[in-house]
């Protein structure tokens, strides 16, 4: 075969291989005359940049490198209000995305033909009317509350003006938990519902969550933010109320590991995860303030204290057992923040509290430091 034909074979082949793909955007803006709309991909890199003016702007068969989810973000050059970001689904296809014209944060009406994008509006879409919903319902019970009636009616009748109230507040706080169960619900074969669970706060109610991913489909489960989730809910999970606490990695400062079958003759102990370098962690530990603690503990020979440091400098962390007369057991595996400890106890913040019994089961966590005796106190009343 002659080389010209070879080369037109190959480049034939060769542009089929590397077809480009496109999108095509139009953006109307109702109360942003002027700004720029900016759309960062997952890496936080810059996608698309293109000028708002006389409140719309068009990006026309611009080339998509890649489908996935994008941020959508809108800037406004007056800056009567803050910037705006949405979550977004591109795909190649057309997109016609129009803000709300009321109020331009919420999620905006967005035409496409992706499936995937039409479902993240769903979501989004339902997840603002039902926060609006709750919050309507928690300023109408308020207003009750405290308006000059209320403090005119029967006994009977105000306590239940108050529990409404309270119910509405709960409601209104637990909205994303109620949408998220809602939309799984009516959407059973999802394909964005791990994506919309990565940012939720899974350590308030790591049990609940976990039973909404459990309900995914497998193979949304599979995907990288399934992965993502699933792993930091097991965790999490593990953690909860009830079950076995993790091991400490990590000595004394006589050199002696951790071994929870030496827990004996208390009920209750304080597990606290620390560093030295930590202003809060150290001002618990100043003598007043464990005196304090001891004081408010109804039974003192039935409470013990763990420390577990994420130091990574021994003298550091033996000069602030020093300087603050820890005199309770102490460990370490000198890591820092890149040790296990981190990860095995969902550590976020310093310092962190937990309570286990001498089963080295977790009985608490999360806790604030005037929280620790009332928590100690009621379980030693039942135990």
């Amino acid at each position: 075969m002659p080389k010209i034909y070879c080369f037109i074979l190959f480049m034939a082949l060769f542009s089929g291989c590397t077809q480009l793909q496109y999108i095509d955007i139009n953006l109307k803006s109702p109360g942003i005359a002027s700004g720029v709309l900016i759309i960062r991909n997952d890496t936080g890199g810059t996608a698309y940049s293109e000028n708002i003016k006389n409140h719309s702007v068009k990006l026309t068969h611009r080339v998509i490198e890649q489908s996935g989810y994008y941020a959508l973000n809108i800037s406004n050059s007056d800056k009567t209000m803050m910037d705006l970001k949405f979550d977004v689904y591109l795909e190649p296809g057309q997109y016609d995305i129009e803000l709300n014209s009321a109020d331009p944060a919420m999620y905006p009406n967005i035409k496409s033909p992706s499936a995937t994008q039409q479902e993240l509006s769903a979501y989004y879409t339902m997840a603002a009317k039902l926060k609006g919903d709750r919050q309507k319902q928690y300023r109408q019970a308020n207003a009750r509350m405290n308006s000059k009636e209320s403090a005119l009616l029967p006994k009977d009748a105000f306590n239940k003006l108050l529990q409404t109230e309270n119910d509405t507040r709960e409601k209104l706080s637990n909205v994303e938990k109620e949408a998220l169960a809602q939309f799984v619900k009516q959407y059973p074969k999802n394909i964005t519902g791990a994506h919309i669970m990565v940012g939720m706060p899974y350590e308030g109610d790591p049990a609940f969550y976990y039973g909404i991913f459990q309900q995914l489909p497998v193979s949304v489960q599979k995907t990288y933010d399934g992965q993502v989730v699933g792993d930091k809910l097991s965790a999490l999970v593990k953690l909860a109320p009830g079950h076995k606490a993790p091991d400490i990695s990590g000595v004394d400062p006589d050199g002696k590991s951790f071994d929870p079958k030496t827990l004996k003759g208390k009920k209750i102990f304080l597990v606290e995860l620390w560093k030295s370098a930590n202003q809060q962690s150290r001002e618990q530990h100043a003598p007043a303030s464990i005196e304090n603690l001891m004081h408010a503990i109804n039974d003192k020979n039935q409470f013990g204290m763990i420390s577990i440091s994420l130091d990574h400098k021994m003298d550091w962390w033996l000069s602030a057992i020093t300087d603050d007369h820890m005199t309770w057991s102490q460990y370490s595996d000198m890591k820092g923040n890149e040790s296990i400890n981190v990860t095995n106890w969902g550590i976020t913040h310093l310092p962190t509290y937990y309570l286990v019994d001498s089963n080295w089961n977790i009985v608490d966590k999360d806790l604030i430091w005037q929280e620790i005796p009332v928590a100690v106190n009621q379980y030693l009343q039942h135990h």
